[in-house]
């Protein structure tokens, strides 16, 4: 036989082997596991026992207790040594069995042969519990027995040792079976694991290691398939994203360039209004290409958890003036309801989200925007409303998703697709929410944001511990840009 072939049979050996002992180990373990599951369930059996053989202990102490007084029990000593009167006020005979402390382990008892007879496991094991049951309804019964004697002035004691005791004595016959029952199940279930942990010492080891090397390959071809497709994805979505974001910075950049060139070239000839006018718009275009590098900015810093916001009292009316100011609506500006509530939120990171919603509302809703400012249990809430089309409901949850098109058109924000995605980000950093709802014909978009500092400050998307320098000297940095 030649070197070739000992390897190839030593690789066949090696991988029975392998498979022997892991199959023998999955065996093992699920032995083990069936033995320590058995272990716990005798416990539980044994300590229902326990509880049933407790409250037996406690009616048979009240029943000695109530013969040996019963010279001293007549309606004038109620109470004698913590026992009742085995008479109502009025006379009438009172049954022992409903006594306070018979009572009370009665109803232990039962409750505990119930939660046992649930965990009987076996017809046997759930006849013997059963008969215990029966004895323990038997032994009550001779209470009530035992009691009437006394009313009628018979021989209480006699009968107390003739029916009474020996019952006692059957139901403790009755638990005790109960117990050995479960006492010589968890001597098995013991030997089951220790047996089964011995094995477990001698096929884990082999059964590891095949594991580990099979682990190998298999984390060496998935992470080769995984890096395949995360390329292809990136590839996939950096194409969509540069031709997206181009086509949105083309639109203004061509109209702030042309705008200013015709300033520039026609200074003389043009009219100061004409001037203002186109003024106004290369300002308009600009702040249209502010607020998509806005966006791109909060996008790639939630990407690499590197997004922070800041916690001021804030305006609601007065953030919403200052974004309607910059924006060219097609029809009637809207009108911002002068309002005194006041959130708490950071003012630069309010106004991208409102800016959003409303450019949102310009390009996909209605022709009548409205905005909206109401406060209600602790938080202050900005609605922006549309007379437009309502969103689908399937699409109400994919549109706060990146990049996302609810039509083969413009992106649902009319910039570069995550507008709301961002707005909604940032509205939680906040700890406030962004959602939508379409009530009495209108979009409606609200923006709630709480009226106090929640005790914990507000929040950070970035998710690397707390001593990591490099996020502070970043939070710090965003923070002194939002003052400025």
């Amino acid at each position: 036989m030649g070197p070739k072939s000992s390897g190839a049979l030593l690789n066949w050996l090696l991988v029975a082997a392998i498979g022997i002992s892991g199959t023998v180990a999955v065996i093992t373990v699920v032995i083990n596991g069936s033995a320590n599951r058995a272990i716990s369930l005798e416990a539980e059996r044994s300590l229902l026992i326990a509880d049933m053989n407790a409250a037996v202990q406690k009616e048979s102490e009240s029943a000695a207790q109530f013969v040996a007084h019963l010279p001293e029990m007549g309606s004038e000593h109620a109470g004698a040594d913590g026992m009742e009167s085995i008479h109502t006020p009025d006379g009438e005979p009172e049954d022992l069995a409903d006594h306070p402390d018979i009572s009370s382990a009665s109803a232990s008892f039962d409750d505990a042969s119930l939660r046992l007879l649930a965990l009987a496991g076996s017809p046997e094991r759930a006849q013997q519990i059963q008969t215990a049951r029966t004895t323990h309804a038997s032994f009550i019964d001779s209470l009530r027995r035992l009691n009437d004697v006394v009313h009628q002035e018979s021989d209480a004691m006699s009968v107390y040792h003739s029916d009474t005791q020996v019952i006692q004595a059957e139901l403790t016959t009755s638990i005790q079976r109960l117990r050995d029952a479960v006492s010589a199940g968890l001597s098995e279930a013991v030997e089951r694991s220790e047996w089964s942990n011995t094995l477990l010492t001698i096929a884990l080891p082999i059964a590891a290691i095949g594991a580990i090397v099979a682990s190998l390959w298999l984390t060496r071809a998935r992470k080769a398939r995984l890096r395949v497709e995360v390329l292809e994805h990136v590839v996939s979505e950096k194409d969509r994203f540069i031709g997206t974001v181009s086509h949105e910075l083309r639109t203004p950049m061509a109209a702030i360039i042309g705008f200013t060139e015709l300033l520039s070239n026609d200074e003389n000839s043009l009219t100061e209004t004409e001037k203002r006018e186109y003024l106004s718009l290369v300002l308009s275009q600009g702040n249209e290409v502010s607020a998509i590098v806005d966006d791109l900015l909060v996008a790639a810093r939630a990407e690499i958890g590197d997004l922070s916001v800041v916690a001021v009292p804030i305006n609601l009316s007065a953030q919403a003036r200052q974004v309607v100011e910059t924006l060219d609506f097609r029809a009637a500006t809207p009108e911002v309801p002068d309002s005194t509530s006041s959130a708490i939120g950071d003012p630069g990171r309010v106004r991208q989200i409102i800016r959003n919603l409303l450019t949102n509302a310009i390009r996909h809703g209605g022709h009548e925007v409205r905005i909206v400012i109401d406060s209600d249990d602790g938080h202050s809430m900005i609605q922006v409303r549309d007379t437009g089309q309502p969103i689908a409901p399937d699409d109400q949850t994919r549109m706060f998703e990146p990049y996302t098109r609810l039509t083969e058109g413009q992106p649902v924000t009319g910039s570069i697709g995550i507008g709301l995605t961002v707005s909604r980000q940032l509205a939680r950093l906040m700890h406030g929410e962004l959602e939508y709802d379409h009530k009495q014909g209108e979009n409606v978009f609200t923006l709630s944001l709480p009226t106090a500092v929640p005790d914990n400050g507000l929040r950070s998307s970035e998710e690397s511990a707390p001593g990591d320098a490099h996020h502070r000297s970043a939070a710090k940095t965003e923070r002194s840009h939002i003052h400025s």
